[in-house]
């Protein structure tokens, strides 16, 4: 008899203003779950210079804080030309149940030129999706 793997919370990482928020409610909701919690610190093939790339201290230090929570974390980076698309593979290949984001508020205009990594995830994800707005700003 084989023994169940634990469900999955993947946190889409990236270091800005709102990555505290979504990474406390990642662990809130991998404990809620009795999940493995993979943070996901997608990035562009420009990736050291990417500002989206976690320094290796940052997620060593996250994965400690969740340990400290009881939620066992691990760390991916993968490297691709977009970082919605690596989110939606990886969230699929893990089984997945849930997937959280930081958000930030963007114009029309800033949507348009730029596009949106939450906004793409949110639509296309098979797993739920919880988007985390950082309100101490």
């Amino acid at each position: 008899m084989s023994t169940p793997t634990p469900p999955v919370v993947v946190l889409a990482h990236s270091p800005n203003q709102s990555a505290g928020a979504a990474f406390e409610a990642a662990v809130r909701q991998a404990g809620w779950r009795g999940a493995r919690l993979v943070i996901l610190n997608a990035s562009t093939g420009e990736s050291l210079v990417d500002p989206h790339h976690a320094r290796p201290s940052d997620l060593a230090d996250m994965t400690g804080r969740a340990g400290e929570a009881g939620v066992d974390a691990v760390v991916e980076q993968p490297i691709g030309p977009d970082v919605a698309t690596i989110i939606l593979d990886r969230a699929d290949a893990l089984g997945a149940e849930l997937i959280v984001l930081a958000t930030r508020h963007r114009s029309s205009i800033g949507k348009l030129i730029m596009g949106s990594t939450a906004q793409r995830v949110l639509m296309e994800a098979d797993a739920e999706v919880l988007l985390v707005k950082d309100t101490d700003r």
